[in-house]
């Protein structure tokens, strides 16, 4: 959510977005002085901002999965419903991606 931008709830109204981060097998590690908290401007509808990509770019190396996610990007698995490839005039709704990441 967006500074500033309350959202529902019983007893207290959240201003935050949650996501989770985990590891199959045992990862190549590049951070790991990461804060878990994470500003950016609010998007639409369950898509996360650039810089939480960014941010798991800088933490992991090789491939990593977007579950629910939006839009292709390189050496990301995405998974989801709203997925549309970059640069399509017609965004479809697909499974499965997989974009390469390199040599």
């Amino acid at each position: 959510m967006g500074q500033g931008t309350i959202g529902l709830g019983k007893h207290l109204r959240g201003q935050t977005e949650h996501c989770i981060l985990a590891v199959k097998g045992k990862p190549k590690l590049k951070l790991t002085n990461q804060s878990t908290l994470l500003r950016a401007p609010r998007r639409e509808h369950s898509r996360k901002p650039d810089e939480f990509y960014k941010l798991v770019d800088e933490i992991c190396e090789g491939p990593k999965l977007d579950y629910f996610g939006r839009e292709s990007r390189e050496g990301w698995i995405v998974y989801g419903t709203n997925h549309v490839q970059a640069n399509d005039p017609k965004p479809e709704k697909l499974e499965k991606t997989k974009i390469s990441a390199g040599p």
